[in-house]
């Protein structure tokens, strides 16, 4: 299955090449993470696409290890989202996706995953998110998503992702390059 993400996502970095968003925020990046969590620490690769100038898809699998164990776990995700542009500076979108938890030793565990949020520019290099996201894999669960990236280029941008949830809160410090018109 890690297989299946990693083509997904290079197919998308080829094609998230030439598609571009109509106005505002482009959707057409791949992200890398380093994640510290209160129970585990891991690394992402996620990333998404524009199909049209308001659906696109997106793809992420985090890798992590339960802290005082040996246990590795994984979490694939893969959906669709839709976005609506306010403005140049301010998007409101969806998502829907399928999600597969794996730990070591134990079953896999599908489930799904849908969610709501907001990409905002206060300046031109400043981009902000926030959202909640509802998922239903082992239990059910909303989790609180808040973040910001800073653009060094127009196609290169680092930040931070905190997010919340019954399980505990985590922190993401990511580095974006975004393959569309920002």
């Amino acid at each position: 299955m890690r297989k299946f993400v990693a083509i997904v996502t290079f197919a998308a970095l080829g094609l998230g090449a030439q598609a571009a968003s109509a106005q505002g925020f482009s959707y057409n990046l791949i992200e890398g993470s380093l994640i510290s969590g209160d129970d585990y620490d891991g690394f992402g690769v996620s990333g998404s696409m524009s199909f049209t100038p308001e659906i696109f898809g997106l793809a992420s699998i985090d890798a992590i290890e339960l802290a005082g164990s040996s246990l590795d776990a994984s979490l694939l995700s893969a959906g669709a989202g839709y976005r609506i542009a306010i403005n140049e500076l301010l998007d409101v979108f969806a998502t829907g996706a399928l999600k597969r938890f794996k730990v070591d030793g134990a079953d896999d565990e599908m489930g799904f995953g849908i969610g709501v949020g907001v990409r905002g520019r206060l300046v031109e290099r400043l981009e902000l998110s926030g959202g909640l996201e509802y998922v239903d894999v082992y239990d059910s669960d909303t989790t609180l998503k808040v973040g910001g990236r800073w653009y060094f280029t127009n196609n290169f941008a680092a930040g931070l992702d905190f997010s919340d949830d019954d399980a505990g809160s985590a922190l993401r410090f990511v580095a974006r390059y975004d393959f569309g018109a920002r």
